[in-house]
């Protein structure tokens, strides 16, 4: 079955997600002092009170979905859901609580709505049967 477009660019979102993570956690490993340096990048709070390894983690665990979201497996479907989910839940309360002005705050406005119209989109009776058919395997036997 062909995979949907977008299901593609979600995948790519999580991908891109996954390197982010991955490298901010690499570099947290080989120079433990880059945290000063990197105080403004998105999430750097948090990887700092995780410690690289669990920056490396997320990154690998985003990877993960990224890549089974391209296998339209189902259970990514719903992992991907919940993250996008969780995602916007927690950028409006800091959003407003940081008090953000002007070009971020667009910025910020507008990744919301795209995990919005993500989560929607993989909600769609559409997406849904995307995930939902069964794909045998050139053997006959379901995969892994």
């Amino acid at each position: 079955m062909k995979r949907p477009w977008l299901v593609t660019v979600i995948a790519c979102y999580f991908l891109i997600a996954s390197i982010y993570f991955c490298a901010i956690g690499t570099l947290l490993l080989i120079m433990p002092r880059a945290v000063t340096t990197l105080r403004h990048a998105p999430f750097v709070y948090g990887i700092r009170l995780g410690g690289p390894y669990l920056a490396l983690f997320v990154g690998v665990g985003w990877a993960v979905v990224a890549w089974e979201l391209l296998r339209l497996r189902k259970w990514a479907r719903s992992v991907a859901i919940l993250l996008l989910g969780v995602g916007v839940l927690w950028a409006v309360p800091m959003m407003m609580f940081t008090g953000i002005h002007g070009w971020r705050l667009l910025v910020a406005l507008f990744e919301i709505s795209l995990r919005a119209a993500a989560v929607w989109y993989l909600l769609t009776p559409a997406a849904i049967e995307t995930f939902v058919k069964d794909r045998a395997s050139p053997l006959g036997r379901a995969p892994l």
